[in-house]
């Protein structure tokens, strides 16, 4: 099968070669002509003998006149090499990086988004002032530094001494977990 792509290809070169030189100019029969010669590099299957096809077809429409000049490569303003630009139009300019700076630092892929929310923290530490129970037996700590949690789940939660250092981390969907000696409820903050 390779030699039969092989010698299809030859044979497709060849012709666009002839009907480039016979044509000297964009005609509809030379068109007609090398579009069948894209017809024909379809159908070889090695991708590597396919592009080969395609190129040498698509030469020979530039030779003849067919196809707009290619663009002369454009050297970045940077000094860099042309190779470097692959893939940007020579009317775009390329994007400034970011400055360096903290959490407020934009790129150019977030444009359009909503800014980014401050950093928050996941858990915190505090140490129990006092411990009571709501009318519906829910535990109600209040902390040395005056914020008060309120349970919101019906697991069991013993009475606590004050001091015991209690931890409230964050949950899903927004909720909070309570960590105090062994145990853990969901809570809420009220104060």
């Amino acid at each position: 099968m390779a030699n039969c792509a092989r010698g299809l290809l030859v044979e497709i070169v060849t012709a666009a070669g002839a009907v480039a030189l016979l044509a000297g100019g964009p005609s509809g029969a030379a068109a007609q002509a090398r579009d069948r010669d894209l017809a024909a590099c379809t159908k070889i299957a090695e991708p590597d003998r396919r592009l080969a096809c395609y190129d040498a077809v698509m030469r020979a429409k530039a030779r003849s006149g067919e196809l707009p000049p290619a663009p002369a490569a454009e050297a970045p303003e940077s000094g860099a090499p042309a190779g470097d630009a692959f893939g940007l139009p020579p009317a775009v300019p390329r994007p400034e990086p970011a400055p360096a700076a903290g959490a407020g630092a934009r790129t150019a892929d977030d444009f359009g988004l909503p800014p980014a929310p401050p950093p928050r923290d996941d858990a915190r530490e505090y140490v129990l002032k006092d411990m009571h129970r709501a009318p519906t037996g829910e535990a109600i700590l209040e902390m040395a530094d005056g914020v008060v949690w309120r349970q919101t789940d019906e697991r069991y939660l013993p009475p606590l001494k004050p001091g015991t250092r209690v931890r409230v981390k964050r949950g899903l969907m927004g909720s909070f977990i309570l960590i105090a000696d062994r145990w853990s409820v969901r809570a809420r903050r009220i104060r």
